[in-house]
């Protein structure tokens, strides 16, 4: 192993940064550097550790916790409607979020027997809007980042409109996301 080191960033005055040799082997022993990062204090004693449990006082440490996968807590909200061009736009699915916790909306699926527009909403503010058309009755809004976080107790709405000229129609949604605990 090289005792040599590399001067990352001269800084002021030209001072080196610290750096932590992390040993990797393969066909061919190689010592690589990795910068060193104190999130806290200013002496050696209080770099930053990770601590894998709740801190209980002053200790310099980075604490960790574990966060549960999103796919455990995937939700699926199913609506649907006659809509006839006469009427204004109708909601169809309607989503309360559970007190206690965040959800976090990655799409929907919307299906119309006629022309129309999906909309979908937050507490009455439209966040995204998708349209069929004549040769593909299906609009598909699926993200895996999610793309709206709502608050407990906060409405999430998919409303819809018939834009054909037919006057009454089959509008159905299927909405997606999970839901948190609040920490």
């Amino acid at each position: 192993m090289s005792t040599a080191y590399t001067v990352l960033n001269p800084g002021f005055g030209g001072s080196v940064m610290d750096e932590t040799s992390i040993p990797y082997s393969g066909t061919v022993y190689e010592d690589r550097r990795r910068a060193r990062i104190i999130l806290a204090g200013d002496t050696q004693e209080k770099i930053v550790q990770v601590k894998d449990s709740t801190a209980t006082g002053s200790e310099y440490a980075i604490v960790t916790r574990e966060i549960p996968a999103w796919q455990q807590s995937l939700t699926y909200e199913y609506g649907d409607a006659n809509i006839s061009k006469s009427n204004p736009e109708t909601t169809v699915l309607t989503y309360t979020v559970p007190s206690g916790h965040m959800y976090f909306f990655t799409g929907f699926n919307g299906s119309a027997s006629a022309v129309g527009a999906f909309r979908a909403y937050l507490d009455g503010s439209q966040f995204c809007q998708m349209r069929n058309n004549i040769t593909n009755l299906n609009v598909n809004l699926n993200s895996a980042v999610p793309l709206v976080k709502a608050s407990p107790n906060s409405v999430v709405e998919v409303k819809a409109t018939n834009l054909s000229t037919v006057s009454s129609e089959s509008f159905e949604v299927t909405m997606y996301g999970f839901t948190m605990p609040l920490v």
